[in-house]
């Protein structure tokens, strides 16, 4: 499933993660299969360490739960490109991310790595 503009505006990309230490990744799948119900068009999981201990299950599980009915995002710090395989392989149809490399080419190298994987990449707007 590809994410791009739904006629008359934009698509509405919902992030699921963890509220607290108690939140599990089938708390955190059986939310988004709900809010896929309500008509998001897309879901982003946060997988980095800060989120959670159990980044990669969260992502697994949620996509489980959604069964392509929309794309499903991992979001991270992406500084390699075996995260992206990682991600992928989890089940992410897509990353968002920050993305760096010690050279300073990090965005269009993994963003290359990650279009002949046939995984979508979006990097945050940030406003200043």
């Amino acid at each position: 499933t590809s994410v791009g503009m739904r006629r008359g505006g934009p698509l509405v990309i919902y992030e699921i993660l963890r509220s607290g230490p108690e939140d599990t990744s089938e708390a955190l799948a059986a939310r988004a299969k709900r809010l896929v119900d309500a008509g998001a068009d897309a879901v982003s999981v946060r997988i980095d360490q800060e989120s959670g201990p159990a980044g990669e299950k969260d992502l697994f599980l949620v996509s489980r739960a959604i069964n392509g009915r929309v794309p499903v995002f991992a979001r991270d710090f992406f500084i390699h490109p075996l995260q992206i395989c990682d991600a992928k392989m989890a089940g992410a149809t897509g990353i968002i991310g920050i993305t760096a490399s010690v050279t300073g080419r990090g965005t269009p190298i993994l963003s290359s790595y990650a279009a002949s994987l046939g995984t979508q990449m979006l990097s945050p707007a940030a406003r200043s």
